[in-house]
């Protein structure tokens, strides 16, 4: 049974930083290319936090090991005034046994814990935008604490995406 080291590894998503749209009122969609180089089959889920703007074709499926699979992400569309802030995709990867029916695995909220392997997430984001209480907002606290951890947690981020990154590059040329 693959562990979740595995699955960060060798579950790659293209693109694997962002998803990209624009700030249009009009219908967009975005490719994520998933490929699965595991030993053994998994599920995947794509969720977002913004279900009424965003979408995905397939919500789920099942990868044999050493596939790829095409799925599409929607975006309804909107104005520049009205773009929605702190969105993403959640992504649920888990390992499927032989005989195990991962549709109702999904489903069945109670028993979905003891068969998720990994969650990940890919925020959405809008050409041209700035974050709403990004780099340009930043708050100063009066004792200064705070923000020492919110660097040092800046910076653990930004060290698990370049991680995330050399995984990426890892497996890049077996994509090509």
């Amino acid at each position: 049974m693959a562990v979740r080291e595995d699955l960060i590894d060798k579950v790659l998503f293209k693109p694997s930083q962002s998803i990209s749209f624009d700030p249009v009122d009009k219908k967009q969609m975005v490719p994520v290319e998933v490929a699965n180089f595991c030993e053994t089959d998994v599920a995947i889920k794509f969720r977002n936090t913004a279900v009424k703007s965003f979408y995905t074709v397939p919500v789920m499926a099942k990868m044999r090991s050493n596939e790829k699979m095409i799925f599409k992400c929607y975006f309804n569309g909107c104005t520049r005034e009205h773009v929605p802030h702190k969105i993403w995709f959640a992504i649920t990867i888990l390992v499927v046994a032989r005989g195990v029916e991962w549709e109702t695995v999904f489903k069945k909220s109670n028993d979905i814990n003891q068969y998720i392997n990994y969650k990940r997430t890919i925020p959405i984001v809008f050409s041209g935008m700035k974050e709403k209480g990004g780099k340009g907002t930043h708050n100063q606290s009066a004792s200064g604490e705070k923000d020492e951890e919110k660097e040092k947690e800046k910076e653990k981020e930004d060290e698990k995406g370049k991680e995330d990154e050399r995984h990426q590059k890892k497996y890049e040329s077996e994509w090509i």
